[in-house]
């Protein structure tokens, strides 16, 4: 379980750095619909991606990104090849997730839980306890406060039912859909364009 608070909006003025944060999984066709419904088939990560905003400069200050090898499906699925115009042999070569974690933890060395926190459009924090838990591993993100974006862009754009696709949200804000989108670091740098128009809405909607 996540030691993190949930965060909203409001919460960012306490944060220098925040650290947008994107995941890809494993995944067949219905994955995303059912919430990776088949216990043999969960969703184990494939690549990380982060992309760290001052809060003060407004600017990117660094990033990072890494391919991951899974453990329980090595093999992709033909669909998420496709979607992630990801090759077998990419991950095959990949890192496997202790080594990606111990990576991540050094990378965070320069980013403190009491200055930092993350960001991510979705419930992509959940899914790495998951599956850092299932292997065994510690969690290098469990420490950070975290901002769901996702859930965040619901309530301040008044996006009644279910939550909203992160193309709803930029049609909603004015903003065109990444082109390189279910890439783990370009989908990092595009939590950070949300982030921003986001946060104005928010900010003009409350004061």
């Amino acid at each position: 379980m996540r030691k993190g608070e949930s965060i909203g909006l409001g919460d960012l003025v306490r944060f220098q750095y925040v650290l947008c944060l994107d995941t890809e999984f494993t995944c067949w066709e219905n994955s995303q619909r059912d919430s990776w419904p088949d216990p043999d088939f969960p969703a184990e990560i494939l690549q990380i991606g982060i992309a760290v905003y001052d809060n003060t400069t407004k600017n990117t200050v660094s990033e990072y990104v890494s391919f991951v090898q899974p453990v329980l499906n090595r093999e992709l699925s033909d669909y998420c090849k496709n979607l992630l115009r990801l090759s077998q042999q990419t991950i095959d070569q990949a890192c496997s997730l202790p080594v990606i974690v111990t990576e991540i933890e050094n990378y965070l060395l320069d980013y403190k839980p009491e200055n930092s926190c993350l960001c991510s459009f979705g419930p992509d924090l959940i899914q790495i306890s998951e599956d850092t838990t299932r292997q065994g591993l510690s969690d290098p993100f469990e420490q950070f406060a975290w901002l769901n974006l996702q859930s965040e862009a619901s309530k301040v754009l008044s996006m009644v039912g279910e939550l909203p696709e992160r193309i709803d949200v930029q049609s909603a804000l004015g903003l065109t859909e990444s082109l390189h989108r279910h890439d783990a670091l370009d989908d990092a740098r595009d939590v950070k364009l949300i982030l921003d128009p986001l946060h104005r809405v928010y900010s003009k909607t409350t004061f």
